[in-house]
């Protein structure tokens, strides 16, 4: 072998070697080390999350948008729903302004995320999308949180998740004040006396909301009481021959945030109140059926809850 093809391999070997460690110093600072990220246990096991992420995607696009939102992080993407005016939940439109569409809850589009570059991916349990938490993953760290159909567990693992625990607790606080101020504008004896009804007008028919139900849980976080009938935690479809489980002091009257079943839905509500019985109800007879907005209604999320209070009081304290 010649000496100057002997110094050549030597270079190669030096060179390789250099590589590698470069290749190795780089792995130890990357994103997934302890040094520049938080471990988060969650549905899916355990992911290394970045401190403060900055490029976040929400495959979620009620609570989890919602709350990532009032954590103060803007995502660079989000799931959102198609056909309606807007994407986006209307009780967010200012604060998703330049937040990129990845596809819906059901069917986010992959390779709309790859280019987003995101650091944090989050979506919720009951979205079904462990079975591509692996594609997830390769993108970009993925936390699934666990489904409570509870407000408050959910934001507070955000903010976990987030680096935001005390902004979580905050937001909170905020929801229990503001419902504080409209049990007192509302007096003890009206919440002792007033029967609130919440149903919903669907294409088949009218269901009676249960308590767990998102805004069955704020009427009874807000004090109001339900009609004998309607003091159920899950949700009860009724017949028109039952219009009378459906009265009480007041009506709040929902169809469905489904822009292709929204006009079936509508014509339900008018096949009821042309039913004779109808006027016969309460609500009706006191002019206190209140049709109310069916995306708003129908949501979840801690902002959202602060418009339903506001909502409570234009109808119960301000009417």
């Amino acid at each position: 072998m010649s000496h100057t093809w002997f110094r050549f391999l030597r270079f190669l070997g030096w060179a390789l070697l250099s590589l590698c460690l470069v290749t190795a110093c780089q792995g130890n600072f990357s994103a997934d080390t302890p040094q520049n990220c938080r471990a988060i246990a969650h549905v899916k096991g355990e992911t290394c999350v970045p401190q403060t992420p900055k490029r976040v995607v929400v495959l979620h696009d009620y609570l989890g948008l919602d709350a990532v939102l009032a954590l103060g992080v803007q995502p660079v993407g989000a799931v959102g729903t198609v056909g309606s005016s807007s994407p986006f939940p209307p009780w967010l439109a200012e604060k998703t302004q330049g937040v990129e569409l990845v596809g819906t809850p059901q069917q986010p589009n992959l390779e709309k995320i790859v280019t987003l570059q995101p650091d944090l991916i989050i979506t919720l349990e009951n979205e079904g999308h462990q079975e591509i938490y692996r594609e997830l993953s390769q993108i970009a760290p993925t936390v699934i949180i666990p489904s409570q159909r509870e407000l408050f567990p959910e934001l507070t693992f955000l903010g976990k998740v987030l680096g935001q625990p005390e902004k979580a607790q905050a937001l909170q606080d905020r929801y229990q004040q503001r419902l504080q101020e409209f049990r007192d504008a509302m007096g003890e004896e009206r919440l002792q006396e007033l029967e609130v009804s919440l149903v919903r007008f669907l294409p088949d028919g009218v269901r009676i909301e249960g308590t767990s139900y998102n805004v069955g849980k704020i009427l009874q976080d807000a004090g109001l009481k339900r009609p004998p009938e309607q003091q159920i935690e899950r949700p009860l479809q009724v017949s028109l021959e039952q219009i009378e489980m459906i009265d009480g002091d007041v009506m709040f009257a929902n169809t469905i945030a489904n822009p292709q079943l929204q006009s079936a839905a509508n014509q339900t509500l008018q096949r009821y109140k042309q039913h004779p019985l109808w006027s016969k109800l309460k609500a009706v007879q006191r002019d206190r059926v209140y049709e109310v907005d069916p995306y708003l209604w129908s949501g979840n999320g801690i902002l959202w809850s602060y418009e339903i209070i506001e909502e409570l009081f234009q109808y119960l304290v301000e009417t």
